[in-house]
């Protein structure tokens, strides 16, 4: 279904909104701010621009799948063992704001995540020069494939997407996402906005200066995600599939000693002669993202269309991002 999908920060905590003050967690004589999201939909949002309905609530709580079929919030917030999580994970991280960003039929969520929002033992000075670990803002990444169920593996693995700066520079303690992610010259450009200084602690009473500005970061094409394999090699089994093309396109890096080698298989995994072992070329220290790997006596893969295949994949130190098959 075609539609309008819209992200709105929903309060938990001493803010507005339906679910206000049903996480109560206490800093000192103050309750605690505790964000959250919404997911609001519109079939026709030009028919009805006042047409939204709310799909759900979410918060970062801790688990990593957030599936459509979760119960409603309303219902989960009923469990004490389910909001005592919710009060130690608003303590540690909150979600600040996230846009959607799609890509190549996957939904890209942008997220700011405050980390330990009310952590400010690291001083509560103006300090342009170290580089804090608490009450800082980092940019991550998340996964949908219908924009309703998330995945934040990056967010609980604290693996940003873009790292903060180093001690000393404008964007060492704070770095929120752009809308959309911009992909041209086979690049990603992610642009997004940095800050020197830490959020800050309302609870507390604690605010800081800060200084910001624009920046500008950049990945290979598809390379937000790789399969690697280091010094011990390494394959990949790929899903059968029905071969609608002739050529196929690796992206991959293999460096300067890494070695990449694809065999073919039948859809019940056995190797097809002319296309495995020997016969399937091996390249070294290659670096692309459009490979079109030969056989000995084959440039492509001509004599395979129209079959259910398999792809077997070798790695040794080397990274495998993405592949395609192309008429």
């Amino acid at each position: 279904m075609n539609a309008h999908r819209l992200f709105t920060r929903t309060d938990f905590g001493w803010g507005g909104g339906p679910f206000a003050g049903m996480v109560d967690v206490k800093v000192g004589d103050k309750m605690l701010e505790v964000r959250g999201m919404r997911s609001l939909i519109n079939p026709d949002l030009k028919a009805d621009p006042t047409g939204w309905k709310v799909e759900h609530h979410w918060l970062l709580d801790g688990e990593e799948q957030l599936s459509r079929d979760r119960p409603p919030i309303g219902e989960r917030l009923k469990d004490p063992k389910y909001l005592e999580q919710l009060r130690q994970q608003a303590l540690r991280r909150q979600i600040y704001v996230m846009t959607d960003w799609g890509y190549e039929g996957v939904h890209f969520g942008l997220m700011a995540v405050l980390e330990h929002p009310t952590d400010v033992s690291e001083g509560v000075e103006n300090d342009y020069i170290t580089r804090h670990e608490r009450s800082v803002e980092n940019d991550y990444i998340v996964t949908s494939r219908d924009g309703v169920g998330w995945d934040f593996h990056w967010v609980y693995a604290g693996h940003p997407l873009v790292p903060r700066g180093p001690a000393g520079a404008w964007d060492k303690d704070m770095v929120f996402p752009t809308s959309q992610i911009i992909t041209q010259q086979d690049k990603h450009w992610i642009y997004y906005w940095g800050n020197n200084e830490r959020h800050g602690a309302a609870e507390k009473g604690v605010w800081f200066v800060r200084q910001g500005g624009i920046g500008l970061a950049w990945l290979r094409l598809d390379g937000f995600v790789g399969l690697e394999a280091g010094e011990q090699a390494g394959t990949v089994i790929t899903k059968p599939f029905e071969l609608e093309g002739t050529h196929l396109q690796l992206n991959v890096d293999a460096g300067d000693s890494g070695i990449v080698r694809v065999e073919m298989l039948d859809s019940t995994g056995t190797p097809l002669p002319e296309f495995s072992g020997d016969l399937a070329t091996s390249y070294r220290g290659v670096d692309e993202l459009r490979l079109e790997p030969a056989w000995k006596n084959h440039a492509d893969l001509s004599a395979l269309k129209g079959q259910a295949v398999r792809l077997k994949i070798y790695l040794e130190n080397a990274r495998l991002y993405a592949f395609q098959i192309q008429p």
